[in-house]
């Protein structure tokens, strides 16, 4: 099942304690492994549920070469095999047998198109410290959730709404209509949770985050 959780700040760093606490909350769904990586003004962390390529080697946080590039990955790329074929004839070597350096090899590759190419269920946050952005996509049914709060210069993320709030700057006040909501249909629809200000990535929504703003967007219908 695996989980994710993260923080930018642009305004400040020494994220890593928070987001390992934010982790730790995700253990029931990675009992397996956990990781942390904090850079300047990010910070990503990850439990992790073994499924492919069981070695330290895949383990999550899982940086480019020139560690740069960070991925945290939730969900199983299907046709995994098929992109890495790809990528290694336009000169990729792989570390790993995990569809998480396929994911984060696609990004560098291609960017936010790789979306196109991925068949499965998947939550993910890459951040590019190069770029100073973080880019967030949920796969095109929804399979795998995704939660963020803005609050500032601050974007936090992760699987669980148990695990946000960890972060002490993260909204915690009752949504009145999103408790209507859940009340008339039994759920509450995204993009709403409720906390109020807490949002759900929607199915098949890609987002950026970097100093020139946040912009989201529909990738599939």
């Amino acid at each position: 099942m695996c989980g994710i959780a993260g923080i930018v700040d642009f305004s400040r760093g020494g994220m890593g304690p928070i987001v390992e606490m934010m982790s730790e909350r995700l253990v029931h769904r990675g009992p397996d492994m956990s990781g942390t990586v904090a850079f300047g003004n990010c910070a990503l962390g990850h439990r992790r549920l073994s499924i492919l390529d069981l070695s330290d080697s895949a383990r999550q946080p899982m940086l480019s070469e020139d560690g740069n590039t960070a991925i945290v990955f939730n969900g199983e790329i299907y046709n995994f095999l098929e992109i890495r074929s790809d990528l290694e004839t336009r000169g990729h070597r792989f570390r790993t047998n995990s569809d998480t350096e396929v994911a984060l090899r696609s990004y560098i590759e291609y960017g936010d198109k790789m979306l196109g190419f991925f068949n499965g269920m998947f939550s993910l946050a890459i951040w590019s410290e190069t770029d100073q952005s973080l880019f967030v996509a949920r796969d095109r049914l929804g399979k795998k959730p995704l939660y963020y709060y803005m609050n500032g210069s601050r974007l936090g993320f992760a699987s669980e709404l148990y695990s946000l709030i960890s972060d002490p700057e993260a909204p915690r006040d009752l949504d009145t209509q999103a408790m209507f909501e859940y009340f008339m249909y039994d759920f509450i629809p995204a993009p709403h949770t409720i906390f109020r200000g807490v949002m759900k990535l929607p199915a098949a929504h890609k987002a950026l985050y970097s100093p020139a703003g946040f912009r989201i967007e529909r990738y599939w219908s």
